[in-house]
């Protein structure tokens, strides 16, 4: 990676606020960070900018965070996908890695949970618990 390199993220939910406190923990980080508050936005954007990581929340009007997952593979599939979701369930976290998620994050998670999601996917190594899931 070239020293200057800023990691280009983009942060997808449709709650401005989660979107704006993602957003800010981020560059606070020196990542560079696009929102966007619908699928349909995300995909647009996805069109025009490469991100290393896409941050989305898996429930939202609209496309969900899955339609978004299954576009955004298929769009770029180097690029490592976070799931995040105020309803975590087993069900969803392991329909999200089938399909390609890189992590699932349950809300809410610390700025320090966040950043750890974000160092691995651009690391491209699979969180600890899921050792088991790439074999």
């Amino acid at each position: 990676m070239i020293a200057d390199h800023k990691p280009r993220i983009l942060v997808v939910d449709d709650e401005l606020p989660v979107c704006k406190s993602i957003c800010y923990t981020l560059a606070q980080e020196e990542y560079q960070v696009d929102r966007a508050l619908s699928g349909e936005e995300a995909l647009q954007q996805l069109r025009s900018q490469a991100y290393e990581v896409m941050i989305v929340d898996l429930m939202m009007p609209g496309m969900s965070g899955m339609d978004v997952l299954a576009a955004a593979r298929k769009t770029d599939p180097q690029m490592s996908i976070v799931i995040m979701t105020a309803y975590p369930s087993t069900r969803t976290a392991v329909q999200s890695v089938k399909e390609g998620a890189f992590d699932y994050l349950p809300k809410p998670f610390t700025p320090r949970e966040l950043l750890t999601s974000v160092e691995r996917a651009l690391q491209g190594r699979r969180p600890i618990g899921d050792m088991d899931a790439a074999d």
